[in-house]
């Protein structure tokens, strides 16, 4: 083989475009060559591992996957699902029925409707703040 056509022949696999006998070749050439360029060092260490793992695919593969998958009898599953379909759809009917007849619970909230009211509510609340920032500006200056 010369280098022209290995250069090809390798271009053509690292682009997913050779053929089998493409692939065979540069295989045979990389098993049997005793000196490779250093620039292809890397290619010929590949394809010699591939050369020793090649193995022929038995004949009745195919047929065997097939069996294996297409042609394979059902597993009776029904028996063993039943039981837990007939729960999951209990415990469903359970909770849903829970959940409807629910009375809301009662907030712990009022609506105020007395904007008087709504402003002594909010002072009340601005001066709990500020208390509590005036003690962590204490703490915060004090030395450690």
């Amino acid at each position: 083989m010369t280098e022209k056509e290995l250069k090809q022949y390798l271009e053509a696999f690292y682009a997913g475009e050779s053929t089998t006998e493409m692939e065979r070749a540069l295989t045979d050439y990389f098993l049997s060559a005793t000196e490779v360029p250093a620039e292809l060092q890397a290619d010929a260490a590949m394809f010699r591992a591939m050369g020793r793992i090649e193995s022929d695919v038995p004949a009745d593969l195919e047929r065997r996957i097939i069996d294996a998958t297409v042609n394979r009898a059902p597993k009776r599953i029904f028996r063993r699902t039943l039981p837990f379909g007939l729960a999951t759809a209990a415990a469903a009917a359970l909770l849903l029925v829970t959940l409807h007849n629910a009375e809301p619970a009662a907030s712990p909230y009022r609506e105020v409707t007395d904007p008087e009211e709504a402003g002594a509510i909010a002072m009340q609340v601005c001066e709990k703040l500020q208390n509590t920032v005036n003690k962590l500006t204490i703490l915060n200056n004090l030395p450690i």
